[in-house]
Formats: C-alpha cells, structure tokens, sequence
C-alpha cells in the first residue's frame, strides 16, 4: 500500500488570495446588479410621474378652455380665443408644477404647452379659427434626474420626457369633423330641471317653430349647432345671464306642481322638475335634505341623461309633476354652492371662476379668490324641444346647457339665476354610441394620446 501523497507547502501558498479575488469580482457583479435594479427602477418610476404630470396638466389645459366657453364658438367670432389660450396654458403649467417627477416639483421651462389643432400651435395672434374641438398638449423634460450606483459608468444626469393630449370635445360641432353625423353624449350629474329649446336673450336665428315669436332657440334643433356661438358681448350666448323660474314663481303662497298636468307648454327660461332616482348615499353632503328633488340638486346622481336627434315618440325624459317646493329649490342650492361663501364667476373674458370663501378645496395650494377650473356651482342643464308637456310627463332632451349658478343670494321663489358657460347639442346621433360623461360637464373633456 502506498503512503498519503503530501502536499507540498509552496502548491498551498501558490492558493492563497484566491479567495479575496473572487469576493471583489462578485462585488463588482452584485454592484452593477444593484445599479441596473435601483437606478432602472428609479427611472421608471420617474417616467410614471412625468406621465401623470402631462396627463393632469393636458386635462387642466382643455377644462379651461371649457370654462372659458371658446368651444361654443370655434369660428373664434369674439377673438377671445389668444386670451382663453393663454389662460389654459397657465392652468395647465400650474398644474404640472403640483406634480412632482423624482420628488421635484416641475419648473415653467420644462414643462411645454401646445394646441395641436390651432392654426397657431402657441397662443400667438388674435383672430384664430382654432378647430372644433381644441386640443391642449403638454409636453414635460427633466434633463437633471440624480442616478445613484449607476456612476460608475456615467456621471452625467439622466435625462426623460412624457407627453400627453386632451381635447374639448363639443358634440354641437361634432358633425363637422365626423363625415356628418354627430357624436351625441351622455352627462352625468347632471341637476333635475329641464328648460326648453329658447333663448330668452336672442330674438335670432327663429329656426325654432316651437318658440313664442322674437324668441331665437338656444340650438338649431336638426343640426344641434350652437344658434348664437360666442360670448354675450359679442351678440353669443355665451355668459349670457339668464334667470331661471318655474310656473309656481308668481305664486308666492305656494303651489301643486301637480297643476302643471294637463298639458302645457313653458316659455322661454321657464324649467320643469325631471323625474329622477334618489343620488346614492355615498354622495351626499353633510347639508343634505329631506326630500329626493332637493338631494338631487346637492348631489351628484350618476345617472346619465342621454340625447335623441330626432323627437322620438315618448320622449326620452319625464317630468316629474310631485310637489317640489320652492324652499327645497333654495335650500337645494345654497347647500351645493357652498353657502354663505360661493365661489365666483368673474366677469370678464374668458369667463374665469374664482374660489369662495366655503370651497371644500381651500387649503395649502387653493386660497380665496384663486382661479380654479371646477366649481360645485357649475351645473348641467338638460335641454328639450320645446314642445308642450304631455300629461305622461314625456319629453325628448336634445341638448345640454353647462351654467354657473349666480348664487349672491337665492330667493325663495323658485327662481334660479345662472349665467351659460357652454352648450352642447345633440344633432344628427342615431345608432352611434354617445360619449358619457364622468363628471358635471356636457363638454366631455379627454385624454386622446398618450
């Protein structure tokens, strides 16, 4: 048997430090893993908010134009539009700033506001014919985002970008830009009064019979086009102030809706109460009240009110002839505006709304007398044909009017004075599948790239 070979004392000396070697390749190894999941994830992460910042910002951008009532006159027939563009590309700034990419907030020069569908892509000129339906793109860089293990390769910045583009999508003109045929909506939230096809502030175009003479309608009813596009200073509809009231108006002791059955037929800026569900509980203020047509006005009923493009035999909406009081109207009112305190809606064009002194949204970022783009007292109101009320109740809704409600003080009396923010009408829509609305606005504001 032959004895253990031994190993000589210099092969194990020749071994040593093979160990320490390894180590230090496995760190750079674990070191450049760490880089690609910390660095890479923190980069994606990054790329997420800029997203979301162009996102809101783009959203902000078309709501204000909304709110600035431009998409009921995109012929551009006031000029407003140089004004209203300035004003959607400062909303849309602000908002981007609130959005912050890798815990910064986002600088004026990074981020970038364009209207894809204008003559002008900036805000440039005063007598643009915008498009039909404006677009606000927002474009967001940051060319200084930190990289932690990754600099062992690279020491500069790294650097990301995101875009994004919402549209005002107005239904009114829809047909213009869709081979004909409209594309009708389906707004949400939407109050329970219905007012007829007339204008009582315009005696022209008469292209609604329905009308009383010297009464213009508020939208050609075959059309769905805006009668008067524009704003009230310049002969437009838009911030015309109109004063709502119901038949019981004149009589200050109190009145049975139910007299409004038999058939009768409203004038000009005269409401009826729409039949409507109880708003779920969920949505209910604090202030609420009793009975389900006051909860309605106080609250978001998500129920969509739809549109028909031609009188559809029935009608698609119902009058509810219940005793709605006028209190219920006033206390209705002055609990969705926030009362005493509601916000205000400047005079000036573009129409702009300023926060009052009870907005919910008061806080670090919203004070008193701020501009904002949503507002508690902006309303949507459905509009129908005119025609009489039949004792069913039935009547076909053919347009929408988006209002800010006026509320300095409400009377008692079932008055409700408004001043018009948009209009949306229903026109040429059948068989086509209507766009809904997920909030107050007939004026559906979307994203369409991202």
């Amino acid at each position: 048997m032959k004895p253990p070979r031994k190993i000589h004392p210099r092969s194990r000396k020749q071994e040593r430090g093979v160990t320490l070697l390894l180590v230090a390749v496995i760190m750079v190894v674990v070191l450049a893993m760490a880089a690609l999941a910390i660095d890479i994830s923190t980069l994606y992460v990054a790329r997420s908010e800029s997203l979301r910042a162009a996102e809101a910002a783009a959203v902000a951008g078309a709501k204000a134009l909304v709110a600035a009532g431009v998409t009921g006159d995109p012929n551009n027939s006031s000029g407003s539009w140089q004004t209203a563009c300035t004003l959607a590309t400062q909303q849309a700034q602000s908002v981007a700033a609130q959005n912050k990419i890798a815990g910064v907030s986002l600088s004026a020069a990074q981020v970038t506001v364009t209207f894809p569908n204008a003559p002008s892509a900036d805000c440039s000129g005063t007598n643009l014919n915008f498009g039909v339906n404006p677009q606000v793109k927002v474009s967001v860089q940051r060319t200084d985002l930190p990289i932690f293990f990754a600099r062992i390769w690279r020491r500069t910045p790294a650097s990301l970008s995101a875009a994004a583009t919402a549209e005002a999508f107005n239904p009114s003109n829809s047909s213009s830009v869709t081979g004909g045929q409209g594309v009708p909506v389906a707004p949400r939230c939407v109050k329970p009064w219905i007012i007829p096809n007339c204008d009582p502030g315009h005696a022209t175009p008469a292209n609604n019979p329905l009308c009383p003479a010297g009464v213009a309608s508020l939208i050609d009813p075959n059309s769905g086009a805006i009668s008067n596009p524009g704003p009230n200073t310049a002969g437009g509809v838009i911030g015309e102030a109109i004063t709502l009231q119901d038949d019981c108006s004149n009589n200050q002791s109190g009145c049975a809706w139910a007299d409004l059955n038999p058939p009768q037929t409203p004038g000009p800026g005269v409401y009826v109460v729409a039949s409507m569900p109880p708003p779920p509980s969920g949505a209910l203020p604090s202030c609420v009240g009793s009975s389900s047509y006051e909860q309605n006005i106080e609250a978001c009923n998500p129920t969509p009110f739809s549109c028909v493009s031609v009188p559809a035999p029935g009608g698609n909406a119902t009058v509810d002839f219940t005793n709605n009081t006028h209190q219920d109207t006033k206390s209705g009112i002055e609990c969705l505006t926030h009362q005493p305190g509601p916000d205000i809606l400047a005079s000036a064009l573009p129409l702009q709304i300023q926060a009052g002194a009870n907005n919910p949204l008061l806080g670090s970022t919203v004070r008193t007398g701020d501009d904002i783009s949503t507002s508690d007292s902006i309303i949507t109101i459905p509009i129908y044909d005119g025609l009489a009320v039949p004792s069913t109740g039935q009547v076909n809704i053919i347009g929408f009017m988006q209002a800010f409600i006026d509320a300095g003080g409400i009377p008692g009396n079932g008055r409700i004075p408004i001043k018009v923010l948009n209009i949306a009408g229903c026109g040429s829509n059948s068989g086509t599948t209507p766009v809904v609305g997920g909030g107050i606005s007939p004026i559906p504001v979307r994203l369409i790239h991202q």
